[in-house]
Parts: C-alpha cells; sequence; structure tokens
C-alpha cells in the first residue's frame, strides 16, 4: 500500500504530476502523528476530535507539570486510538521542559514539550517508535 507525504504539494495535482509518497507505513504514521500533534482541537472543522491538548495551555502557566503529563498523555493516547488505527498497544509519554534558544544574539528560554509514542503496527504486529518535540508558549514563534 502507498501513502502520500505531507504536506501535499498541490502544484504538483494541478500539474497532474504524482505526488511524493512515504518510503513506508512507519513514515506515514510518523507524520500522522506530527500532524495530531500541531494541530489544536477544532482546528479541523471536518473533524473536531482530532488534534492535541497541548495547546489547550499553551499561553498559561503550568500548575503542576505531573498532572499536566499525565492529562497530555491520556488525551493524546485517545486521540491516537480514534485517528491512528494502524497502531495497537499505544504507550504515550510526555515531558515538559525548557531550553534555551538563541536567535539573533538574544538568550530566551522556550517550554519544551517531548512526547514518544510506542505501539505495535496493526499489519505487521512489528514495533513502532515515535519521538517528537514541540517548542510551546508565546515565544515559540520568534
Amino acid at each position: 500500500m502507498q501513502y502520500y507525504s505531507f504536506p501535499l504539494l498541490f502544484t504538483d495535482l494541478l500539474k497532474k504530476n504524482d505526488l511524493a509518497k512515504c518510503r513506508d507505513i512507519k513514515e506515514s504514521i510518523s507524520q500522522n502523528i506530527h500532524l495530531i500533534l500541531i494541530t489544536h482541537f477544532g482546528e479541523y472543522k471536518q473533524d473536531p476530535s482530532y488534534g492535541c491538548s497541548i495547546w489547550d495551555n499553551d499561553f498559561e502557566n503550568i500548575v503542576s507539570i505531573n498532572l499536566w503529563k499525565e492529562q497530555v498523555g491520556k488525551s493524546l493516547k485517545i486521540v491516537l486510538t480514534n485517528h491512528e488505527q494502524r497502531l495497537t498497544n499505544i504507550t504515550v509519554k510526555t515531558d515538559i521542559g525548557q531550553e534555551e534558544v538563541v536567535n539573533s544574539h538574544l538568550k530566551k528560554l522556550k517550554k519544551k514539550v517531548e512526547v514518544s509514542v510506542e505501539a505495535n503496527i496493526v499489519e505487521t504486529n512489528e514495533p513502532f517508535y515515535f519521538r517528537d518535540s514541540l517548542f510551546i508558549s508565546p515565544l515559540s514563534f520568534d
């Protein structure tokens, strides 16, 4: 089976060229998980349940990091169970920290969320591992 690669290049589609495809199912699943992570709930109008709760607290101070990590992890597991049915036995771990980022000779501390997913691919029962990190907070887009 072939899977299209993100982002879709609509110029290729309009020119009737072949769209880029993923190397394998693991790349396709990884791209979908990344898309889920960067999407706010409700942003995808056809399915408001597609997205990630990380963005619900983007501009707030996190009072309890452990509670936040648990809530985000549970929420993401539910979303992956519903929207990435090519996976089974899904385990999600989240962590939050700070990282110093240097931009134009300015040093800034930014909140960094790390997400890891372990699961099995339904089709082959082989293990699947995914790891990604995101900067959150108002300063993330400098």
